[in-house]
């Protein structure tokens, strides 16, 4: 007979243990969907060891009237162990299955033992003992089940402490593995003039002819080859209250997107996904901070993140079937290229769940490099971006989001000869109208994103962003102006498609469309078309560690010209969770 004091202090830790690993995965899982520990089995076994034990379930119960129930009743109630098992207070005439009736019965042998090892008095009496053994006698089998399981329980726990990376930090690893392809039906014109850049075979900017004033376009002959590439993501995710989250997650990419020989200056807007090229731009192919932030709960309805990479993507235009893991392929179909600013991570974002209808997100983050040159609260005070999101869910399967963003366009260095980029993300440059430097300004920025499911397997989502900037020149004398810009996209979803957990997503977007301003801008104005991408892209989960994501798109007015023809291609993706 094992003594089960020593097993429920055992039991005590296992429990906590087993808490620590649920809330840490619990909170990884919300932001990353990365899982390797079924969190879930883990929850059960802690709230119910037996669980499994189907057949001990279906054994017969023992009713208050049974003689051993009352007699261990008395037993318990006379010895002190009357909380040994947690589901047990043998108050009332609650029926016991006999699983539950052998835990007791376990807690108070091992209580019994303990006062007979720690003194020599007859604190037992001599006809309880008798009793005792008479109990284990009948319920022998169930004695040995609950001990079963007991040394299961350790088996596990021990397993999980030699594989485990931590108690309180959660590794996990994200890693694509891709080929891609585009070409063009004929010649592709694309705005500014090619410049050497490490780790890109075409990187283009925006420029003015001294003689015409117009843009300098570059005109493409060849299709870029086919090009083979990885991206990895290591994320840490630590918890110190299984509220908190601490979270330090690197990036790696070493691929040049084959689309960008056919892309205007700043205006890499079809053709490749988010993990065909480095986002911590300029670090191109070597690993480098994707994000570093701490998040933590005021109260039971207000979350705070805080850090100095903070990427905003994460809770602003956000819809569930445009994401980088198993939405819609292409970088256009992630979220608007107008709204939400990428590139500046350090700073705060509050999210405050109102009610279940309705929930406030608002940031204000500035860029990480003027963070660090020259002092947090002094980037702090350009009051780089501003940004507010409301949600409001009418029903479980539809939300609509209205968002606001004031964001610092920074002008350049003057005498640098550089177009001012009308969007951190990707989208469109401008100078003064004649290839002169802009001051800084603010851009204000509007969206309107949501996702609607009509039935189990088929979803429509959609957002519209417009943008406004005014820009003042740095020559004096020249015109002050405005630029408006507006971006659509539309798209459908059908969640489960041949096989549970699968996605296929398919949209339309119109990343850069220019309602007034065309003579500031220098780059993504094209000779005044509209450029469509069309993409499908398709989830595969083969486990739950490999999935498969091939891609297909096309192009028209490529750059925003007319006069470019029909561009196509795809990539497949092999995604590795662990």
């Amino acid at each position: 007979m094992f003594k089960l004091c020593e097993i429920l202090s055992k039991s005590s830790a296992i429990a906590l243990y087993f808490a620590l690993c649920s809330a840490t995965s619990a909170i990884a899982v919300e932001i990353f969907p990365l899982d390797p520990i079924d969190s879930e089995a883990i929850d059960t076994l802690e709230e119910d060891p037996l669980a499994e034990l189907t057949s001990v379930r279906q054994l017969s119960d023992v009713e208050p009237t049974d003689w051993a129930y009352d007699a261990l009743q008395s037993l318990i109630e006379r010895y002190g162990a009357i909380a040994g098992y947690p589901n047990l207070t043998f108050r009332g005439d609650r029926v016991l299955s006999r699983y539950e009736f052998a835990a007791a019965l376990n807690t108070l042998t091992g209580r019994i033992e303990e006062l007979i090892a720690k003194t020599t008095s007859d604190l037992a009496l001599r006809e309880d003992i008798e009793i005792l053994k008479r109990l284990q006698t009948e319920f022998a089998e169930e004695l040995a089940v609950v001990g079963t399981q007991v040394d299961a329980l350790e088996s596990r726990v021990t397993q999980l402490e030699e594989n485990t990376f931590s108690t309180t930090t959660k590794l996990s690893v994200q890693a694509f593995f891709h080929i891609s392809g585009i070409t063009a039906t004929g010649d592709i014109t694309a705005e500014g003039t090619s410049v050497p850049v490490d780790g890109f075979s075409t990187f283009r900017l925006a420029a003015r002819d001294p003689v015409t004033n117009q843009p300098v376009t570059e005109t493409v002959t060849d299709s870029p080859e086919i090009t083979l590439g990885e991206a990895t993501l290591i994320f840490f995710n630590t918890s110190f209250t299984g509220r908190d989250l601490l979270s330090l997650n690197l990036f790696q990419a070493n691929t040049d997107p084959p689309s960008f020989a056919f892309h205007s200056a700043n205006f890499p807007s079809a053709g490749f996904h988010l993990t065909e090229t480095n986002p911590i731009f300029p670090l191109v192919g070597s690993v480098g901070i994707l994000e570093a932030f701490y998040q933590f709960p005021i109260g039971d309805s207000v979350n705070v993140v805080i850090g100095p990479a903070v990427r905003a993507d994460r809770y602003f235009d956000t819809i569930p079937y445009t994401n980088y893991v198993s939405g819609a392929g292409m970088l256009s179909s992630l979220f608007s290229p107008l709204f939400v600013d990428v590139t500046r991570l350090t700073g705060a974002v509050v999210n405050w769940k109102i009610s279940p209808q309705w929930e406030l997100h608002a940031s204000y983050r500035v860029d990480r490099n003027e963070a660090s040159q020259e002092g947090f609260f002094d980037a702090l005070g350009k009051f780089a971006n501003l940004t507010f999101q409301l949600n409001y869910s009418p029903s479980n399967n539809a939300t609509i989001r209205f968002g606001y963003d004031r964001a610092l366009i920074q002008g350049v260095d003057p005498g640098s000869g550089l177009a001012t980029r009308l969007s951190n993300n990707f989208i469109g440059a401008a100078d003064d109208g004649f290839g002169g430097e802009l001051q800084d300004t603010f851009s204000h920025n509007f969206l309107i994103n949501f996702d609607w499911q009509l039935s189990d397997r088929f979803v429509l989502f959609g957002r519209y962003s417009y943008s406004t900037y005014h820009l003042t020149p740095r020559t004096p004398g020249r015109s002050e102006g405005d630029v408006e810009a507006q971006s659509f996209q539309l798209g459908m979803a059908f969640p489960d498609l041949w096989k549970e957990g699968a996605l296929l997503t398919v949209d339309a977007v119109i990343p850069f469309n220019i309602l007034s301003g065309r003579d500031f801008v220098v780059s993504g104005n094209g000779d005044g078309g509209t450029q469509i991408n069309l993409s499908a892209n398709y989830f595969f989960p083969i486990n739950d560690n490999v999935s498969v994501m091939p891609t297909i798109f096309g192009v028209f007015n490529t750059n925003n010209f007319n006069s470019n023809p029909f561009v196509y291609g795809g990539f497949l993706r092999t995604q590795f969770l662990f």
